[in-house]
This record gives structure tokens, sequence and C-alpha cells, in this order.
């Protein structure tokens, strides 16, 4: 999303950035909104659904198959002893970004959208 539209997504309709007691801010968004739909070609109703992170590698592609062949027995394997760094725990990041996707009630149609960068995120009905 380009920057200069970030203001309007922070003080738009849909969303409301709330406090609890700790002074955390959190996101509530509507579970449906009113946007644009490509395929209608009107304004209708899109439900609201957070985007969930898949893995991407396969079990049994080669690389996957070649560490596995590799790290069997015992002792040292060299670079197929380590642990992946996604174990390690060692983040660069504290947030997330937020990917919505936003599905047309009428012709059923999928397609995304991207929000900033936050902690807390929470879709509540309406």
């Amino acid at each position: 999303m380009p920057f200069k539209y970030l203001k309007e997504y922070e003080n738009n309709l849909y969303s409301k950035i709330v406090s609890d007691k700790m002074g955390r801010s959190k996101m509530k968004f509507p579970d449906k909104i009113t946007k644009f739909c490509p395929v209608c070609n009107t304004y209708t109703e899109h439900k609201v659904r957070l985007e969930t992170v898949r893995k991407v590698r396969r079990k049994l592609s080669k690389g996957q198959r070649r560490a596995e062949r590799r790290s069997k027995g015992h002792g040292n394997h060299g670079r197929y002893s380590k642990k992946p760094i996604s174990q390690w725990k060692m983040r660069a990041k504290t947030t997330r970004k937020i990917d919505l996707i936003l599905t047309c009630t009428t012709c059923g149609k999928s397609r995304h959208m991207s929000l900033r960068r936050m902690k807390r995120f929470e879709i509540v009905k309406v």
C-alpha cells in the first residue's frame, strides 16, 4: 500500500484504535465492510477475515529430503546440525503487518487488503 494512503486507513470509518487498561493499543475492525468490487463494478458488502500464514516449503522438497538424509545418525553433521534461524527465536520485528482477505458477498470473489504494522488486531461483529 502506498504511504500517502496510510493516513486515510488510520482515520477511516471502518477501524477504531482502542486502548486497554495497560495502555496498549488494539485495532478493532468490523467483520463486514462496504468496498468497491472490480468484478461486480459496484460497491458491495465484503466479508473480512484475517489471512493465515502457511508453511512455504513442501515436506518432500529436494532440500528437505537432503537435510533429513544428512542429519540422520549421531555426531556432528556440520550445517545440518543447526536448527533453522526461525527456531532460534531471533526476531528483528516485534510487530507484524496485517493482511486481510475481503470476499464479496454477491459474486464470491476474494481479494487482499493490507494494513499497517500492529501488535494486536481484532475483527469484531457489527
